[in-house]
């Protein structure tokens, strides 16, 4: 693991170590992008959205549901 001692961030700034790829960077890559199902993850914003203004309680039931589904094969994939 690299040192980040040496560099220092602004005042008031929180310095964030930038992802370098790896093993775990690399794992992560064919959990993600390897199923066109992960495509629902798109709804997943949309649902928040819908959440914010209010909308109806099947709208975001609909838009939940189909977020949901790439959720539970990605939390299904390390086990």
């Amino acid at each position: 693991m690299p040192d980040y001692t040496c560099l220092r961030a602004p005042l008031g700034a929180r310095w964030v170590a930038p992802l370098r790829e790896g093993p775990a960077l690399s794992d992560l890559r064919p959990a993600i992008f390897g199923s066109r199902l992960n495509l629902l993850l798109l709804f997943l914003p949309i649902a928040v959205a819908l959440e914010m203004v209010h909308a109806g309680d099947v709208w975001m039931f609909a838009a939940s549901s189909l977020s949901i589904i790439p959720l539970a094969g990605l939390i299904g994939h390390p086990t």
